[in-house]
């Protein structure tokens, strides 16, 4: 399942993502104490492409993750990846992972359904 269609060029609109802690009841309240990263991983090799660290915001409510954009790495990589693919369009797993800052410990939400993204070349 496709989430969202970019271009190599566009860096918005974000992505809201909501996790749950570990029992899968309740939101985690992501506010204070905790940072977060995003990979993009390459569906057909399981190859990590890209992590982003900037420009995610974390909240208490759902959503409780967002990418409020791509950032020009990852935007940059996703656009080396197509090229070197020689690939029209290129699907990307996105996979968020949260760190509580006070013993550095991460949280890898689990769900049963991926989140799933296409990238394609910006137009020359």
């Amino acid at each position: 399942m496709s989430y969202h269609t970019w271009y190599t060029d566009q860096e918005r609109p974000g992505i809201p993502i909501v996790i749950y802690d570990t029992d899968g009841t309740s939101i985690l309240a992501l506010a204070s104490g905790y940072t977060a990263t995003v990979q993009l991983v390459k569906m057909a090799t399981s190859t990590i492409v890209v992590t982003q660290s900037a420009d995610i915001t974390l909240a208490s409510t759902s959503p409780n993750l967002t990418i409020s954009k791509w950032s020009a790495t990852t935007l940059t990589a996703v656009a080396a990846d197509l090229l070197a693919t020689g690939r029209a369009s290129q699907d990307y797993e996105v996979r968020p992972y949260v760190r509580l800052t006070a013993d550095s410990t991460d949280e890898v939400p689990t769900s049963t359904e991926q989140l799933i993204v296409t990238f394609r070349p910006a137009a020359a």
